[in-house]
């Protein structure tokens, strides 16, 4: 990842410059990126009298930067809709598992792999672009998991996505809270800007987002993205053996530099610590830690398979009365969380039970 080092007099950096070296390329090609991305930028601050550090406090459009993330931009594509660009090397194992997961059958409702909407190849030579929709993180905030339904569909979606990887072969090796995405459209349908998701910007004026509960707005679907670690072992998931320390969930005993390990296994304990992530920052999830433990099950051979743990699920959940999956969860850092307001109301008035 580039330093975050600005290089240009107008604070762009390292990174964001080698994708101003390419706008006028993408722009042939009909993608459009930011302003911010274009050569002949010049900020909208100067305009204003205002510093760099000014404008980006008060948050102007062309003054938000993503630090973290050197080969990701935003931009429009040539219909019109907001998607994402990933720059891999040519012929890397991400751009080869993209382009065959994309081949997949989309139409399988299992199917959660981002898709994969164009491929462009960059004039050096050894880069590709990936064209992806954009997803917003289904990370614990904007919006927050509101009840048990909506933990129960993120699982839920989860388990069918490693099945559908399963069954064709794949595994995906790097499961984790972050390399799970949402289709924002239903949740936050006015959009929101790549660089500050809890922003959005018409004509150039800064808005906030109006974000829906997932439970209202149903169905909301989870993508899988990421797939540098993926590899496919064509005897099968009981004959698949590999080496290498992948993931950012790494912790599982068996990962080996010179012992092999079944990687289809790993996939089933990253969903595990995936789903855990919600129970460590959650209140009201606590019935489901059970049920979830054996993903977790230090010996590979003691954790079900992907079929297996989404059967188990199904029978879980249909053992639910449904008025239990409209149980509230809550974000335990906040101290007055829904359950304790909504029971400390019930023993003020009994009578409120039956709306909470």
């Amino acid at each position: 990842m580039a330093e975050n080092v600005s290089v240009d007099p107008f604070g762009r950096y390292a990174h964001e410059m080698s994708w101003v070296a390419i706008q006028p390329f993408l722009e042939s090609r009909g993608y459009q990126l930011r302003p911010r991305f274009h050569p002949d930028w010049e900020p909208s601050w100067l305009q204003k009298g205002l510093t760099r550090d000014e404008a980006f406090r008060i948050r102007l459009e062309d003054s938000l930067v993503i630090l973290s993330v050197a080969d990701l931009v935003d931009a429009i594509a040539p219909n019109g809709s907001q998607v994402v660009l990933k720059r891999v090397l040519k012929e890397s194992n991400e751009e080869i598992m993209s382009i065959r997961l994309n081949a997949l059958d989309k139409e399988d409702p299992y199917n959660h792999l981002i898709p994969l909407l164009d491929t462009i190849d960059l004039p050096n030579g050894n880069q590709v672009i990936l064209v992806m929709p954009l997803l917003r993180a289904t990370s614990v905030e904007d919006p927050s998991f509101h009840c048990q339904e909506e933990v129960i569909e993120y699982a839920r979606q989860l388990l069918e996505g490693v099945v559908f990887l399963h069954a064709h072969n794949f595994s995906h090796r790097d499961i984790c809270v972050s390399n799970v995405l949402m289709d924002p459209s239903r949740v936050v349908p006015s959009g929101f800007h790549f660089a500050a998701p809890y922003l959005r910007f018409e004509s150039n004026k800064r808005k906030s987002i109006k974000t829906r509960r997932r439970c209202r707005v149903q169905p909301v679907k989870y993508f899988f993205i990421d797939f540098e670690s993926v590899s496919f072992h064509p005897d099968g998931p009981e004959n698949a053996r590999v080496l290498g320390l992948f993931g950012q969930c790494n912790i599982m005993p068996e990962l080996s530099l010179t012992v092999p390990y079944n990687p289809f296994k790993v996939d089933i304990f990253q969903i595990g610590c995936t789903i855990f992530a919600l129970f460590m920052y959650y209140g009201g999830l606590d019935d489901f830690k059970a049920f979830f433990r054996p993903l977790c099950a230090p010996r590979p051979e003691d954790r079900p398979t992907a079929m297996e743990a989404l059967t188990a699920f199904e029978g879980f959940v249909s053992a639910m009365k449904p008025r239990r999956r409209k149980y509230l969860v809550w974000n335990k850092e906040e101290f007055f969380h829904p359950r304790i307001v909504s029971r400390a109301l019930v023993r003020i008035c009994p009578s409120l039970n039956r709306f909470l």
